[in-house]
């Protein structure tokens, strides 16, 4: 187990960076950006590099994204969330796809191997799929999973004389008494009713934003956009 929870050794990023900000990766975007290619070990190396930092910041992201789901009702946490969805990943999209785009222009990108063809597929798919207009409608469709996040995550439900949480009561739904498990689902559908109102509103204006998103990258739905992403 200890080997497993391992951390990588860094090759690029200096081991003692954390992504506090965005002042903590921008000389390493721009030595991406400036750095010469003249030959495939090069390109590989360049590659290489570009995923390490890449893995570095998102690692950042879910960090800060499950202690926030963990704690819905921590302001601290969340806003932590938010200032790395808004201050750190909305440029660094941006930056990724340019450096996406210096990968695929290079002569050298259509000469990697076999090997190569799915990194460079999934790398075509990333470029398609970015628009500019959709930077500040991420961040609003993040901050609509949040507040999702933050209606469930409060729910408690009153059954059998106790209070639970929905994780708690999912327990009960396993149970070989068939009444416990209808009065359990009962409690479970009854506490979600009670804000449904809101979640039809977030909901509604999630499918519009997502909608948008789709159409800004020149797709019919959001079913097409996740299909493509994935």
């Amino acid at each position: 187990m200890n080997e497993l929870l391992k951390k990588f050794s860094r090759q690029f990023l200096a081991a003692t960076v954390k992504v506090e900000s965005w002042k903590h990766i921008e000389n390493y975007l721009e030595e991406l950006f400036k750095r010469e290619i003249h030959d495939k070990a090069a390109l590989h190396k360049w590659l290489l590099d570009l995923s390490e930092l890449i893995s570095v910041v998102y690692e950042e992201g879910t960090t800060r994204e499950v202690a926030m789901t963990c704690h819905t009702d921590d302001e601290e946490l969340k806003n932590r969330h938010f200032d790395f969805v808004e201050n750190i990943d909305s440029p660094f999209k941006e930056a990724v796809f340019k450096l996406y785009q210096k990968f695929l222009a290079h002569p050298l990108s259509a000469q990697l191997g076999v090997e190569s063809q799915q990194l460079i597929l999934m790398i075509k798919t990333e470029v398609e799929l970015f628009s500019e207009k959709n930077i500040p409608l991420e961040v609003s469709e993040a901050k609509l999973c949040q507040h999702y996040q933050e209606i469930t995550g409060s729910w408690m439900v009153s059954f059998e004389d106790k209070e639970y949480t929905m994780p708690e009561m999912a327990v009960f739904l396993e149970s070989n008494n068939a009444k416990l498990r209808e009065n359990a689902f009962k409690a479970m559908a009854s506490r979600r009713i009670q804000d449904q109102d809101q979640l039809n509103t977030l909901f509604s204006n999630l499918l519009v934003l997502r909608e948008q998103i789709a159409a800004n990258v020149g797709l019919n739905g959001y079913r097409d956009y996740l299909f493509k992403q994935n």
